[in-house]
C-alpha cells in the first residue's frame, strides 16, 4: 500500500482510506495459507483446534463462525468472491447447508484466472462470463448495497482473489519465470518501463517481469475499494458502518528469492489490517501485534455482541477505541506441511514486537533461525542454531512451547520439540 512508504505501488483511495482508519501496523497473518488463514478469520481459532490446517480442507459445519454469531443477532449476511473452505474441488458448488452462516452467496470456491467470470448463487448451475473479477465482484456487493432494505442491517464480505497468481492464463514470459500476475492493461501500463525500487533483500532484477501485473492488481483493487466507500456516502450508510481492509497473507515478490507465500518471513505473514468506524474507533496507528484470530472477538467486542466461548484470539476492541490495553508480548505463527494433513510437518514460530524465531522440522532435519528485526528489518542476517544446540534463545524457546501447549499442537504431544 502506497502510504506504507514501503513499495512503489499507487493506491490513492486506500491511502485517504488510512488517514480516517486505524492501522495496525504489526498485523499479522498466524498461518499465512488461504484456507487456513480463512477458517481463523471466521472463527477465532487456530488450525490445530478449527481443523483445517492446510489448503482444500472443509471447515467443519460444528465451528461456530462470525457469520454465524452476525445472523443470530439480526444481521443478513452475505459472502463474495473467493471462498475456499469446503474442501471440495476447486470449482465445485458450496450448497446453501455448507455457508456456515452466510444467507447471500455469490462465490467460488477457488477460481484464479482473474479474467474469467466463475460464480455459483444458489444451485449447482454456475454464473460464468468473461471479465476482471475485481470489478465484477465489486459491482455484485455495490448492487447489494443499494437494494438491501434499509431497516436491516447487514455484514459482508468481499473477497478478491488478485493479485494472487494467475491460474489457467497464458502470458508471455521470456525468462521462463513459472509466477504470473496480471491486471487490465491499463493498470499495468502504470508500471511498465518504469523504475520500481526494489527491497534491500531482492536480488537485482529478480521476478522483475512480475511487477507490473501484481502492482497493477493492488491499484485495481484501491479503485474498487474507493467505489465501494463511495457507494457508502451514496447510501448515507458511512457513519454507521464499520469497514475492515485486510488480507490473508502477503507475498514475497523476489524477496529472498522466493514467491508467493507460506513462509515466516516478513513478506508472507504482514498483512494490512484497516478499520474505520467513524465516532468509535480513533483514527491513527496502532503496532500492537494483531493476529487473524483476533479479527471475530475484536469486532464482536466492538458491536456489543457476544463472543463464543470457544474462541482463542484475544478482544482488542478497546485499543480499537484509542484506550490503553495490554499488548501481547508475542503472536504464534506457523504453517503445516502443504498438502499434507500431517500436522508435525512444517514450521513454527512466534512474532515479538522484536523478534521472528521458527523452528523448522522436516523429514530428518530440525533447524532454528532467530531474526532481529529492529537491527535486521529486511530479515537478511539470521542467526542459526548449531545442529544439536539448541534452543537458539531460551526465552524464545520457552515463548513457543507455551504456544505449541496452548494450541494442542502436535509437535508437543508427539514430541517433536
Amino acid at each position: 500500500m502506497g502510504f506504507m512508504n514501503e513499495d512503489p505501488v499507487l493506491t490513492s483511495c486506500i491511502d485517504q482510506f488510512a488517514q480516517q482508519s486505524l492501522v495496525f501496523t504489526n498485523a499479522i497473518s498466524s498461518c499465512p495459507v488461504c484456507s487456513p488463514y480463512r477458517a481463523s478469520l471466521l472463527t477465532g481459532r487456530y488450525p490445530t483446534s478449527n481443523g483445517v490446517n492446510t489448503n482444500d480442507v472443509q471447515l467443519p459445519a460444528a465451528e461456530v463462525t462470525i457469520a454465524e454469531v452476525l445472523k443470530q443477532a439480526g444481521y443478513d449476511t452475505g459472502y463474495i468472491g473467493k471462498w475456499h473452505l469446503d474442501g471440495g474441488p476447486r470449482n465445485g458448488f458450496t450448497p446453501p447447508g455448507r455457508r456456515q452462516g452466510f444467507n447471500f452467496w455469490y462465490a467460488n470456491e477457488c477460481f484464479h484466472n482473474h479474467f474469467e467470470l466463475f460464480y455459483y448463487r444458489d444451485t449447482a448451475e454456475p454464473i460464468t462470463g468473461h471479465g476482471w473479477q475485481p470489478d465484477h465482484e465489486t459491482n455484485i456487493v455495490i448492487d447489494y448495497i443499494k437494494t438491501h432494505r434499509k431497516d436491516k442491517p447487514f455484514a459482508l464480505f468481499l473477497s478478491w482473489g488478485a493479485p494472487h497468481t494467475l491460474e489457467g492464463v497464458t502470458r508471455p514470459d521470456p525468462s521462463g519465470n513459472l509466477w504470473h500476475y496480471g491486471a487490465p492493461e491499463r493498470f499495468e501500463a502504470l508500471y511498465k518501463g518504469k523504475p520500481l525500487p526494489r527491497r534491500p533483500n531482492v536480488p537485482d532484477n529478480y521476478a522483475e517481469e512480475d511487477l507490473p501485473g501484481y502492482f497493477g492488481s493492488i491499484t485495481s483493487l484501491d479503485e474498487n475499494f474507493g467505489r465501494l466507500l463511495a457507494c457508502l456516502d451514496e447510501q448515507g450508510l458511512t457513519e454507521n458502518t464499520i469497514v475492515v481492509l485486510t488480507s490473508d497473507h502477503g507475498e514475497m515478490m523476489g524477496s529472498h528469492r522466493r514467491m508467493t507465500k507460506a513462509i515466516w518471513y516478513e513478506e508472507s505473514i504482514g498483512i494490512p489490517f484497516l478499520i474505520r468506524y467513524p465516532g468509535h474507533v480513533k483514527a491513527g496507528r496502532e503496532n500492537l501485534i494483531f493476529s487473524d484470530v483476533d479479527v471475530m472477538p475484536s469486532l464482536l467486542g466492538l458491536m456489543g455482541l457476544p463472543i463464543p466461548k470457544a474462541v482463542e484470539g484475544t478482544d482488542f476492541s478497546r485499543a480499537m477505541r484509542g484506550e490503553l490495553v495490554t499488548k501481547p508480548e508475542s503472536a504464534l505463527i506457523e504453517v503445516f506441511a502443504l498438502g499434507r494433513l500431517n500436522a508435525s510437518w512444517g514450521w513454527r514460530g512466534i512474532r515479538t514486537p522484536r523478534y521472528t524465531y521458527v523452528v523448522y522440522v522436516g523429514n530428518e532435519d530440525r533447524e532454528e533461525v532467530l531474526y532481529d528485526n529492529v537491527t535486521d528489518p529486511y530479515q537478511m542476517n539470521p542467526k542459526y542454531a548449531q545442529k544439536g544446540k539448541y534452543p537458539l534463545d531460551a526465552a524464545l524457546w520457552q515463548e513457543l512451547k507455551r504456544w505449541l501447549e496452548k494450541t494442542n499442537d502436535p509437535w508437543v504431544t508427539e514430541k517433536k520439540v
